[in-house]
C-alpha cells in the first residue's frame, strides 16, 4: 500500500514460506529480520526510495538468486545476506561506504564489483564464497576486516588498495587457489592467520612499512619458497612461516 510508510515492521515474515516479495516505494527501511529464513522466497523487489537495510534482513533466504539494490541504499548492516546459499547476483550501490560484517558469507557470488567510494570491507564480508575467483579492492577502501575472504577456495586472483595499512586476521585464511599476491605499499601489519593455509603462494614480498607480522601469519603455505622481508619489519610471530619450505 503506497499510503503506508511502514516504520516499524520487524520479524513479520521471518521464517514463513513466502516466494515473492514487492515493497511499496513508500518504505525506507528494512527491519532487522523482517525477512530472515524466508527459505521459499525467490524474488524481491525493493522500494525504490530504500535507505537502509538492517541487520539479517535477508540471512539465510536460500532459494534468493538475484537482488538488485537501489542506488538510495547508503546503510546495510551486518549478516544482510548472509547464508543466502543460491545468491549469484548482487550489486553494492554507487553512495555505499562500508561493506558490513558477512554481508554475503555463504553466498554463491562468483563476482562483485566494489566501487570506488567503498571506504571499509568488515569482518568475514564474503568468507565462504566458494565461487568468487576474482576481487580487485578499490583505491578509497582503506579498511579490510578480519576474515574478509576466508575460505573462498576458488579465490585465484586479488588487487589490494595501496592505502590499506592492516590485514587483519584470517582475512584470505584458506583461500588456496591464491599463487601471488602485491602487498599494499602502506601495509603496515599482517594479522595472524592471516593467509594461512594459501597452498597455491609460492612467493610473498613484505613492504618497507610492514612493522609486524603476526603469529601463523602464513603457516601452512606450503608452496613458498621464496619471502622477502621490508627493512621496516620490527616483529615477527611465533610460527609466521610454519610448513614453508623456505630456502
Amino acid at each position: 500500500n503506497e499510503g503506508i510508510t511502514y516504520t516499524d515492521i520487524y520479524y513479520v515474515f521471518a521464517g514463513s514460506n513466502i516466494e515473492y516479495v514487492y515493497l511499496p516505494d513508500t518504505m525506507k527501511a528494512i527491519h532487522t529480520l523482517l525477512f530472515d529464513a524466508c527459505s521459499a522466497l525467490k524474488e524481491i523487489r525493493l522500494p525504490q526510495n530504500l535507505e537502509t537495510i538492517e541487520t539479517c534482513a535477508f540471512r539465510n533466504c536460500t532459494s534468493l538468486t538475484n537482488v538488485t539494490l537501489p542506488e538510495t541504499v547508503t546503510v546495510i548492516e551486518s549478516d544482510a545476506f548472509a547464508g543466502c546459499t543460491l545468491l549469484k547476483e548482487i550489486n553494492i550501490p554507487s553512495k555505499l561506504k562500508a561493506i558490513p560484517d558477512r554481508m554475503l558469507c555463504d553466498t554463491a557470488i562468483d563476482a562483485i564489483n566494489i566501487h570506488d567510494g567503498v571506504e571499509s570491507i568488515g569482518s568475514g564480508a564474503f568468507s565462504r564464497c566458494k565461487n568468487l575467483t576474482e576481487i580487485e579492492i578499490p583505491q578509497s577502501v582503506t579498511s579490510l576486516g578480519s576474515g574478509a575472504f576466508a575460505d573462498c577456495e576458488n579465490l585465484s586472483k586479488i588487487t589490494l588498495s595501496d592505502h590499506i595499512k592492516r590485514l587483519d586476521g584470517s582475512v584470505f585464511e584458506n583461500c588456496s587457489k591464491i599463487k601471488s599476491i602485491t602487498l599494499p605499499s602502506e601495509l603496515e601489519f599482517i594479522g595472524t592467520y592471516a593467509f594461512s593455509n594459501c597452498t597455491g603462494l609460492t612467493s610473498i614480498t613484505i613492504p618497507d612499512k610492514v612493522k609486524t607480522i603476526d603469529e601463523r601469519a602464513f603457516s601452512g603455505c606450503s608452496e613458498i619458497t621464496n619471502v622477502i622481508i621490508g627493512d621496516g619489519v620490527e616483529t615477527i610471530g611465533e610460527y609466521a612461516f610454519s610448513s614453508a619450505p623456505i630456502t
